[in-house]
């Protein structure tokens, strides 16, 4: 599993997380504490404030999944 911290600043890029998301094959998550979400749901991205970091959590051995998400990544 690889996570990654992130920020999704608008509407724009929670639909185009979503559209990277749902198209993978294994499990994506988002949140952030306790508030873990499917990624791949868009009731579960609308649960989602805009105002803090988040995290994502890919569930494959796949390392270069996380490079797809980059653009959000904070460092």
């Amino acid at each position: 599993m690889e996570r990654i911290r992130i920020m999704l600043k608008n509407i724009n890029d929670v639909n185009e997380f979503y559209n990277i998301a749902s198209k993978l094959d294994c499990d994506v998550d988002i949140g952030r504490g306790l508030d873990i979400y499917d990624a791949k749901s868009r009731l579960g991205l609308s649960a989602l404030r805009l105002d803090e970091a988040l995290y994502v959590y890919i569930h494959s051995d796949d390392k270069n999944l996380v490079d797809l998400f980059s653009r959000w990544e904070l460092k």
